[in-house]
């Protein structure tokens, strides 16, 4: 395992704010789909929206949604597939089998972590809550952005078991009770 630091090396050769130097990530199609290229929106956009390779029908509850492609990544990269925040705000799009209506139902994607060594085809875990589903059958479309995909550092770490930890000001206070909440 490399001991390399992409963050410090773009800190050092850019200008704080942007890395001077991209760091590759390799594609590959996966299975019959037509695989469709993740994008990012704009130059300023922190992840890629992924894209339904083809349409994809749904159930409820969870269920892996297969992106149509694999992914090689550096060590130290990995890949954090989640949500996209229009989804969480007002409901993921989904389209009523037979009649093609686009419904906004209660469905979301699940936090996915995905590491620089897995070769399989990269997937959405998407949990499906809307009991419309039980009513008619629904399905995503090919082309349709589902998820994002963020790309993060992970350092190289050590654990160490030890008796005693620094103190802070905020202590053992957590899950909501920091500032008196």
């Amino acid at each position: 395992m490399s001991d390399y630091n992409y963050e410090q090396e773009a800190w050092e050769q850019g200008n704080g704010n942007t890395p001077a130097k991209a760091i590759d990530i390799k594609l590959m199609q996966k299975g019959d789909t037509q695989f469709v290229m993740p994008t990012r929106a704009s130059d300023g956009s922190a992840a890629y929206d992924v894209f339904i390779p083809k349409k994809t029908p749904l159930r409820y509850g969870r269920q892996i949604i297969p992106l149509g492609f694999a992914i090689e990544m550096p060590q130290h990269i990995a890949l954090d597939c989640r949500t996209r925040s229009g989804y969480s705000a007002k409901g993921l799009i989904a389209y009523q089998e037979g009649s093609g209506m686009e419904l906004r139902i209660d469905a979301d994607v699940q936090l996915g972590l995905i590491d620089s060594d897995y070769r399989g085809e990269v997937g959405a875990i998407l949990n499906v809550r809307d009991p419309r589903i039980h009513t008619f059958p629904m399905y995503l479309a090919f082309g349709q952005a589902v998820a994002q995909m963020k790309f993060c550092y992970v350092p190289q770490t050590r654990l160490q078991v030890v008796t005693e930890l620094s103190s802070t000001e905020r202590g053992e206070d957590g899950f909501g009770k920091h500032n008196n909440e």
